[in-house]
């Protein structure tokens, strides 16, 4: 899975070999590079019965014992590692292992369940409720029963919008940090407009808070060009998901064998 450190063993000419990279898609050149966390003795493998054993010292990052691994298997052709199987086993061999007692328990998906919350928090904050605010200010506004309510609605909308956008956001940048190695550059630069955009937006409500003024066409504007790159935002995230579907996305700083 993109974003994890991997030994990967395997065998040419009946002489088995193991080397070490980080994953940054699904079917990465072999190439011996260094991982994110030290290996002070170079790592060796065997081949017997059928199966690969795999003996490493590693430094545990960040003096924790148990972490997050997975255990893989999957077809080599051409110097690279191509995608392993999405079904049975394949995708039940996420653990969390304890290092000092060799003991292991099933592992808390917390990274998928991060990753989702930030796209729930963008989604909502930049894709509904900020737009939403714009459209009450343009199109109710016209309506005298309306006044003054749709004034505070369209604030509340932009305010609670721009916080929960920015919580994503900051989510967004928290997981980033933690994925060594990888970077969504398309989705990293978009997400990084929109929060310009809308901070932009959204200073207008307090340069210009008299709902008399007519900034509304401005407001309406930015919101339209913040929902249109949220929308491809999200069609950039499904595409990647759907190449890399059934991925359990286990912790960037987990070991992958």
């Amino acid at each position: 899975m993109a974003g994890s450190n991997v030994f990967i063993a395997s065998q040419s000419a009946g002489a088995v070999s193991v080397l070490t990279t980080i994953l940054r898609n699904t079917a990465p050149t072999l190439d011996n590079t260094a991982l994110s966390f030290d290996v002070p003795v170079p790592a060796s493998a065997e081949y017997a019965g059928g199966a690969y054993t795999i003996y490493a010292t590693v430094a545990l990052p960040g003096n924790a014992t148990s972490h997050n691994t997975v255990w893989q298997a999957g077809p080599i052709s051409g110097g690279r590692v191509s995608q392993h199987s999405i079904s049975g086993p394949n995708v039940q061999s996420l653990q969390r292992l304890d290092f000092l007692s060799g003991t292991s328990t099933g592992a808390s998906n917390s990274r998928l369940h991060r990753r989702n919350l930030h796209g729930v928090l963008n989604g909502v904050g930049w894709g509904v409720l900020i737009p939403l605010g714009a459209m009450i200010a343009r199109y109710l506004r016209v309506f005298e029963a309306a006044d003054p309510a749709w004034f505070y609605l369209h604030i509340a909308c932009q305010i609670s919008g721009y916080a929960l956008g920015v919580a994503g956001w900051g989510l967004g940048l928290k997981l980033g940090s933690e994925s060594k190695g990888l970077t969504y550059t398309t989705h990293r630069s978009i997400g990084i407009a929109i929060f310009c955009l809308a901070t932009l937006q959204v200073f207008a409500l307090f340069l210009r808070p008299d709902k008399k003024n007519n900034y509304v066409v401005i407001l309406a504007t930015l919101a339209g060009v913040v929902l249109l790159l949220e929308a491809i935002t999200w069609a950039v995230v499904l595409r990647r998901r759907k190449r890399t579907r059934a991925h359990a996305g286990a912790n960037g700083t987990g070991v992958q064998l």
